[in-house]
C-alpha cells in the first residue's frame, strides 16, 4: 500500500532531473511529461491528499512543455 508514495518521490525524482543544466533539453521535456503523469497516477490513488491542489498546479506547469507522443 506505499505505491502512492513511491509514485510520488519518483514523481519528485524525474521533476529534479529535468531540471539539472547536464539534461538535454528534449530529454528534459521528457522526464517532465514522465512526472507529470507519475504525479497524476499518484493523485488517482490518493483521492484525500492534502497536497492535491499543489500537486495538480505541478502537473499544470509540466504538462504544456511535455512532448506529446
Amino acid at each position: 500500500a506505499r505505491l502512492p508514495e513511491i509514485l510520488y518521490n519518483m514523481a519528485m525524482t524525474l521533476e529534479r532531473l529535468s531540471q539539472t543544466p547536464r539534461t538535454a533539453p528534449r530529454r528534459a521535456e521528457e522526464l517532465r511529461g514522465q512526472a507529470a503523469d507519475h504525479y497524476a497516477e499518484y493523485l488517482r490513488r490518493n483521492r484525500t491528499s492534502p497536497e492535491r491542489a499543489a500537486i495538480e498546479a505541478k502537473i499544470r506547469a509540466l504538462r504544456p512543455r511535455a512532448t506529446e507522443p
